[in-house]
């Protein structure tokens, strides 16, 4: 998945995608040995309640759906996506944030 994140009303069919279209674990005692959901983004609307509703994806995938949510990284762009978006937003809409959703089914 990328950039989908930003679309909060489709959270949840998107994770429901997700756990129904992801290879079970192979085993209940190997963690992590099913399939994975990447998913890169980045803060398209940098306001406050938005990049809050932009993470909320992670814990509704953990508490609601029964992934483990593995954050892989954090980078900072040179440039943001958005170039002529508000200067005052530049920093954050320059980071681009990477998970990976594991099953624990």
């Amino acid at each position: 998945m990328s950039d989908l994140v930003f679309n909060h009303s489709e959270h949840h069919k998107l994770l429901k995608s997700c756990k129904d279209l992801i290879k079970p674990l192979e085993s209940k005692d190997k963690l992590r040995s099913g399939g994975q959901c990447l998913v890169v983004w980045s803060p398209h609307r940098p306001k406050k309640d938005m990049v809050e509703n932009d993470f909320k994806f992670f814990s509704d995938a953990e508490e609601l759906f029964g992934f483990d949510v593995e954050f892989v990284e954090m980078v900072h762009w040179d440039h943001p996506m958005f170039p002529d978006d508000p200067k005052e937003t530049e920093e954050l809409r320059k980071r681009v944030y990477c998970y990976i959703l594991h099953p624990t089914w």
